[in-house]
């Protein structure tokens, strides 16, 4: 994508979240404000978009995967001097001829309502979205996504090497007929949920966390269109029905927490706990969920996998996975270990020698540099 449109699409989207949080949702005129407050706006938040994408290329190297990203912050210094940013080549799309009850299904509207609070912040989300095709473990599946997100290719291009042996999900239980047990920590767009589901739809239950507002609005989004059963904890707990529950918590060995996330919308599969303030941009703060808590959503039940890829969070959810009482349950680890220390990449290693885990370790070639998608040093 030209740099020109990813730094429209960046500032649109930071405007119409921070318009969203000054207007009132009980207005009526809020979607009028909503506008009047985007074009006043619009002039600061570009250079500072442009400052952003500087700072996310300088930190690019520990996120590991974000390596693109300092091709766009060369362009973006270069396209700053040149004046590129200027007022007259930036223009803000007229929200209004977006009907959001057309556009969104009502269970999906009712999660965009609680998460963006006005009219003009959903139909912003909605102008903000694509439509994308991906083929993950073998199953196709439609995804909406953020238009400026990397995750737009690289979920396809992951798609054809991570799968976890998602087919062998129900090896571990006796009977075909039994209902099947999943945690999803970092259930992002929901690729890998929707392709569990697709493979067991009659006996599968999921709980997917998934901490990033905007990232569960598609979640949520994505589930629908791919008809994957939406259910509660209710249904949870009676045994035999099959669908995802989907959390809009973070994950940490402590329940009610305020975790304070950094996310970018061209980078959410890169958002992780940071040190950020609330009311900056790019910053989350949502409450916490344990293991143990995800874990007796399916009472004392076999689970058949924890997929744990949270860019960091396993620091502290591993550990408590770990704990006797749920790791004699757990039947499969899968996922990602950031930057791990020699005590977690072991605790990982206690499932199948971490055969369904990966890593990101800092280069022995250069340890400014990160490398992913490395096997464990399991013994």
């Amino acid at each position: 994508m030209a740099l020109k449109a990813v730094l429209i699409l960046h500032i649109t989207l930071l405007l119409q979240l921070t318009c969203a949080a000054d207007i009132d949702s009980s207005e009526q005129n809020a979607d009028e404000k909503a506008k009047q407050c985007l074009l006043q706006k619009t002039h600061q938040v570009e250079v500072r978009a442009l400052n952003e994408l500087k700072e996310q290329a300088d930190h690019s190297k520990d996120a590991g995967k974000l390596g693109t990203h300092a091709n766009i912050a060369k362009e973006a210094r270069k396209s700053e001097s040149q004046g590129s940013h200027t007022k007259e080549n930036r223009k803000v799309r007229n929200l209004r001829n977006i009907n959001i009850e057309e556009r969104l299904p009502k269970p999906v509207l009712d999660v965009a309502w609680k998460l963006f609070k006005t009219e003009g912040a959903i139909a912003g989300a909605i102008e903000n979205s694509v439509k994308k095709d991906v083929t993950y473990a073998g199953v196709k599946m439609s995804l909406w996504m953020n238009k400026a997100d990397d995750a737009t290719h690289r979920l396809g291009e992951e798609g054809t090497w991570s799968s976890y042996d998602l087919e062998t999900l129900g090896s571990f239980r006796d009977n075909s007929k039994d209902m099947l047990n999943m945690i999803d920590v970092g259930g992002n767009y929901g690729v890998v949920t929707i392709a569990a589901m697709k493979k067991y739809a009659e006996r599968l239950r999921v709980v997917a966390v998934e901490p990033i507002p905007e990232t569960f609005f598609y979640l949520n989004w994505n589930l629908y269109i791919n008809d994957i059963p939406m259910i509660d904890e209710a249904a949870l707990d009676d045994g035999r029905t099959p669908g995802v529950l989907a959390l809009n918590n973070g994950n940490s060995d402590e329940s009610g927490q305020d975790l304070h996330f950094c996310s970018f919308p061209w980078a959410s599969m890169n958002s992780k706990v940071c040190e950020c303030k609330e009311g900056q941009d790019n910053c989350f703060i949502v409450p916490s969920i344990t293991v143990q808590k995800l874990a007796g959503m399916f009472g004392d039940g076999q689970i058949d996998m924890v997929k744990m890829d949270c860019e960091g969070c396993e620091f502290k959810s591993l550990p408590a996975l770990a704990e006797p009482d749920i790791s004699k349950r757990v039947m499969c680890l899968a996922g990602e270990l950031h930057l791990p220390d020699k005590n977690l990449e072991e605790i990982a290693c206690r499932w199948d020698r971490g055969r369904q885990v990966s890593k990101c370790r800092r280069s022995e070639k250069n340890s400014d540099d990160v490398e992913c998608g490395v096997e464990l040093s399991c013994p």
